[in-house]
């Protein structure tokens, strides 16, 4: 009934939910594309600061670095030279992370459509992705929120926010989080 993207080991397709016709998407197909839309609006963000700054791959850099060897080791930012081995390293596990917290969102606002009162759920989600990576950063690493600073942390998870709630809202348009 839906028409296949491509070849894949996941045989995905995509609905435009707001009409009959279109694709059909899985639960875990959708979850997948609001996480990717997520992950790619911070990593896009974070490269066009970069760039602008003369330093492209800078940021996931400093992050792969504070992950894999402790946040300590990102002290003195501006010592560290961009390594393709900590830029895929880091843009590997935050395409995972998105990959999961997507799949929750969409979860949740397919949950919220059928029961009302579950769509807080969503709104807790958006408020944890909104300023859950900036609080565990302040508390467990300062280092990389000094490297790279709050305000950009906060306006990269914003365009995130913003493009997987638009994306989910599209494809639910009776979805409500404040109902009467």
């Amino acid at each position: 009934m839906g028409t296949q993207i491509a070849p894949s080991i996941l045989p995905v397709t995509v609905t435009d939910a707001r009409t009959s016709e279109g694709y059909e998407l899985s639960r875990l197909g959708e979850g997948l594309v609001t996480g990717l839309i997520g992950a790619a609006a911070i990593a896009g963000f974070f490269f066009s600061v970069d760039l602008a700054r003369g330093q492209p791959l800078h940021t996931p850099t400093i992050l792969g670095t504070a992950l894999l060897r402790g946040p300590a080791a990102v002290a003195h930012p501006e010592t560290i030279s961009v390594s393709i081995a900590m830029v895929t390293f880091f843009t590997l596990v935050h395409f995972l992370v998105f990959a999961g917290i997507g799949v929750v969102a969409s979860s949740l606002v397919r949950l919220g459509e059928r029961y009302p009162d579950a769509s807080y759920g969503a709104l807790v989600l958006i408020v944890m992705a909104l300023y859950g990576f900036e609080a565990a950063c302040a508390v467990f690493a300062v280092e990389v929120v000094g490297a790279l600073g709050a305000g950009q942390f906060f306006a990269a998870n914003l365009l995130a926010v913003l493009g997987m709630s638009g994306f989910l809202w599209y494809r639910h348009p009776r979805f409500q989080i404040l109902t009467e």
